[in-house]
């Protein structure tokens, strides 16, 4: 080996230039293809084998892919977990993952397949267990449709069945990975809490929400709905303002009016009920009808009847004094009464949401619009809801605004607006980006031709260079002499190798004997 590598040590520097340099070239690449390939050996290609895996999942496939001695990497925690493996060996790991059922975890919901007869041994708690188990499965999955939320871990309190113990409702708990966003609103976090309430039927108070953060999203208790009050006034208030302000920017300019809007709300749930008769229906109740008689006097009168001294027909019975034959029917007279009973209506109202209660508006105005008063408070009002009826307060504060430009009056003085440029034609705009697209791929262009000429004409000129070293150390080498290149060898094998040197002369004599005998 140490003989090769000096003949080759020799061929080389007896080469001339264009040799070595293919030589070397030839090294450098063998050199690289052996780094590349102890590199990838080292850093082997990785693929994405399993995306959004939780800590049993991970530690499964984790063992199942390193069973196979199947290099693999892994993200960083905490989860969900992402695993990599080397790209000719993914089939194996997948492979490898199937087979040791590293996936397969406990069905979420409500299953209708049969659990066979072991569930035949579970106790009464057990089977309890599995069953809150399975309802939070299902609502897990009910709240992963919400396209907010990316992952829902639901858990229940376990009731008391105890007979001796009295049994309260049970508590909710529910952590959710949100999607797209930081934090739920008000409509959305009702939403998911009235979900849970209905799955699980439990008190408002019972619900308690929160995201992957640790944030509150929603709570039944009392804090929870001070804040929502609270939410509820700034956000009112907040538009309310912006709404008014943005008016009298508009009209009278930035900077010379302000306002502001403060309402008082009542979150009281009132009930009212109001009873109304209506004439238009009746109901019959009873009908009760009278029948009086009463009997007729003859037209002549008792005295042409009876007869006798005037005055004394008032003391004679009219019925016994007639004679049988005149007598007169009786008169008879009815009388009906009915009783009915008139319809009435009964409105009860319950009113659950929020009302204004009063309405506080202050208005500063500047010195120069003090002659406006009374216009823009009017407007103002009109924009804001203003009601007498209501108690609403209102302030109007007119004083000297700092940081304005002003005149030698005192008034301020208008701004310039500020000239928004044109907009460019689109085409202009596109044949712009599509100018510069193209002279940057043709400068791109001119620098790699300029480069390959250099390169070229460099390759060139140390090709001159070497083949004119190489003549000049041609000329300048002077070749030895062969018979003492003749003498050094063999003075070098009788030195190092005497036998030999005697066989060689041996040969040689006998050789020479041979020959003279021959002639």
């Amino acid at each position: 080996m140490k003989e090769l590598l000096l003949s080759l040590l020799a061929q080389l520097r007896q080469a001339n230039g264009p040799t070595r340099v293919v030589l070397a070239a030839g090294a450098l690449l063998a050199v690289a293809i052996a780094g590349g390939a102890a590199y990838r050996a080292a850093h082997p290609s990785m693929v994405l084998l399993y995306s959004d895996l939780d800590s049993e999942q991970f530690a499964a496939v984790q063992g199942a892919i390193a069973g196979k001695s199947i290099r693999f990497e892994t993200s960083q925690p905490p989860g969900p977990y992402s695993i990599w493996v080397e790209r000719g060996r993914r089939y194996e790991a997948l492979h490898a993952t199937a087979l040791d059922s590293a996936l397969v975890s406990d069905p979420r919901g409500i299953t209708t397949t049969s659990a066979g007869t072991s569930s035949v041994f579970l106790s009464s708690g057990e089977r309890q267990q599995q069953m809150l188990k399975r309802m939070w499965g299902e609502v897990e999955q009910m709240l992963e449709v919400f396209p907010f939320v990316g992952k829902a871990k639901v858990a229940s309190s376990v009731p008391n069945t105890s007979s001796f113990v009295r049994s309260a409702p049970p508590t909710v708990s529910v952590v959710l990975k949100l999607l797209g966003t930081d934090r739920l609103d008000r409509e959305q976090s009702d939403m998911v809490a009235q979900v849970v309430r209905f799955s699980f039927n439990v008190p408002v108070e019972n619900v308690a929400i929160s995201d992957q953060h640790g944030r509150r999203l929603f709570d039944g208790s009392r804090d929870m709905g001070m804040s929502e009050i609270l939410a509820h006034q700034e956000e009112f208030d907040r538009k309310r303002t912006a709404r008014v302000q943005d008016f009298l920017d508009r009209v009278y300019g930035p900077g010379v009016v302000g306002a502001s809007v403060h309402g008082e709300w009542t979150y009281e749930r009132i009930e009212s009920v109001d009873e109304s008769i209506d004439p238009s229906t009746k109901v019959p109740l009873s009908e009760v009808t009278v029948d009086t008689e009463t009997p007729q006097v003859p037209a002549g009168g008792l005295a042409g009847v009876a007869g006798g001294p005037t005055g004394t027909a008032s003391n004679v019975d009219p019925v016994t004094s007639l004679p049988a034959a005149d007598t007169a029917p009786p008169a008879t007279t009815s009388e009906s009464t009915k009783s009915y009973a008139v319809g009435r209506s009964t409105t009860h109202r319950l009113q659950d949401a929020p009302v204004l209660k009063r309405l506080t508006v202050t208005v500063f105005l500047d010195q120069s619009l003090a002659d406006q008063g009374a216009r823009i408070e009017q407007a103002i009002k009109d924009l804001a809801g203003f009601d007498e009826s209501r108690s609403d307060k209102f302030s109007l504060v007119t004083t000297t605004f700092q940081g304005l430009d002003r005149d030698a009056d005192g008034q301020p003085l208008e701004r310039e607006p500020v000239e928004l440029p044109e907009p460019l034609d689109p085409r202009l705009t596109l044949l712009v980006e599509r100018g510069v697209e193209i002279a940057s791929a043709l400068g791109f262009l001119i620098v790699l031709l300029l480069s390959l000429r250099r390169s070229k004409r460099t390759r060139r000129e140390h090709a001159r260079a070497a083949a004119v070293e190489a003549r000049e150390s041609a000329a300048e080498v002077e070749l030895p002499d062969p018979e003492a290149v003749a003498r050094a060898r063999v003075e070098k094998l009788v030195k190092e190798d005497p036998e030999k040197v005697s066989a060689l002369l041996s040969r040689w004599a006998r050789d020479r004997s041979t020959v003279g005998a021959g002639r």
